[in-house]
């Protein structure tokens, strides 16, 4: 997983938590709806740029927004039936 993907994926449950739309947390740290969905989407780099702004709007600091805490357990980590690349090996 990328950064973008995890800055995204966090921006999207933080959003979907406080019960906002796209339109209503862009407007908020002021840029378009588009540029935020593509922040949510994990699409480019773009976050960077408004990284202040998501972490005062979130009330979160840098470090949790960049933080990638996916748990990783036992059955994250076990091949799934149809991965063709864990059965080719």
């Amino acid at each position: 997983m990328t950064i973008a993907e995890v800055v995204g994926k966090k921006v999207f449950a933080l959003r979907k938590q406080k019960e906002l739309t796209q339109e209503q947390v862009a407007d908020s740290i002021h840029i378009s709806q588009p540029v935020y969905a593509r922040i949510e989407n994990g699409m480019g780099m773009s976050w960077a740029n408004y990284i202040d702004s998501l972490c005062d709007f979130f009330e979160i600091a840098p470090e949790e927004l960049v933080k990638n805490t996916f748990d990783i357990t036992q059955e994250n980590i076990e091949p799934k039936e149809n991965d063709e690349v864990s059965q080719n090996l």
